[in-house]
């Protein structure tokens, strides 16, 4: 960074080089995600930004949100062929919203004609089979098998953050440290998914159906959302509604980091494409081509 507020350049070392370099630019983009995006901006550090670039107000790193998505096996009596698609071919939003929600997070209840890969190295446990007859076998069951996944709204609390850890890379630079702990909300939203799960056992019948009892076993989906999040105030974030970084004139955040929490139960990418064409819009305005 530069004495006015003015980002001069990315620090770049190369794999096989001894020191790193500056490659200058007139406008830099973080877009590595919410994870490693928060740990770009703490690892600035210099005399004018001691605690990283951005992070004046103690946003950097805070405010971390996952979707939590728990999913669950059934087995019917009649083969449904299982995979024979490929991807996900069904959604039900009926429980994005329920009357409940605030006590709770809403449910994006997936229907998915795929195979868990979870089957294959979980229950069937093929890692460790050698026989073709045994691996046939143990497989057997798959088209007659159904995954119901509920991916499950969330909130941040100050138990959900990045920081640096205390190891580092081959660089020397520390690494990002995640810190995640379920608070209330998400473990009432896994209350609520189990209730959903046996509503759709009771109606659907299947020969057998098992959904895990531990609410700390989900899948985040890769949703990693809110650690560099936008404010009207520096002090109460770390980038304005363009994504550009308070304090600075041409420096800017991209992608789910800069969201104020999560996005709902629903899948972040579209959200994350709308603001980085604004950003574009904006960028195009002020710095044109």
């Amino acid at each position: 960074m530069g004495p006015d507020g003015h980002a001069r350049a990315l620090l770049v070392q190369e794999n096989e080089a001894a020191t790193p370099y500056e490659f200058p630019a007139d406008v830099i983009i973080i877009a590595a995600g919410a994870i490693e995006s928060a740990r770009l901006l703490l690892l600035s550090r210099d005399a004018r930004y001691p605690d990283g670039v951005g992070n004046h107000g103690g946003w950097v790193g805070q405010g971390l949100t996952f979707h939590h998505i728990w999913s669950s096996g059934l087995i019917f009596d009649e083969p449904l062929y299982t995979g024979r698609v490929g991807p996900a071919t069904g959604r039900s939003f009926q429980f994005l919203n329920p009357e409940t929600r605030g006590r709770h997070g809403g449910i994006n209840l997936g229907l998915d004609d795929r195979v868990d890969l979870r089957w294959l190295i979980g229950a069937e446990d093929l890692w460790n089979v050698r026989d073709p007859k045994e691996i046939v076998r143990r497989m057997s069951d798959i088209p007659f098998k159904r995954g119901i996944n509920f991916h499950a709204e969330s909130i941040p609390s100050e138990n959900k953050y990045v920081t640096l850890s205390e190891k580092k890379d081959r660089f020397g630079d520390p690494l990002a440290h995640v810190h995640y702990a379920s608070n209330a909300f998400d473990y009432a939203a896994f209350e609520y998914a189990q209730t959903l799960f046996r509503r759709l056992v009771e109606a659907l019948r299947p020969k057998h159906a098992r959904m895990g009892d531990d609410p700390e076993r989900f899948d985040s989906g890769a949703h990693h959302m809110g650690t560099c999040r936008m404010s009207e105030r520096p002090e109460a974030g770390v980038v304005d509604s363009f994504g550009r970084v308070h304090g600075t004139r041409n420096l800017f955040v991209g992608g789910g980091a800069i969201f104020v929490g999560g996005s709902g139960a629903v899948q972040p990418t579209l959200t994350m494409v709308a603001l980085a064409l604004r950003t574009a819009d904006y960028l195009l305005d002020q710095f044109g081509t």
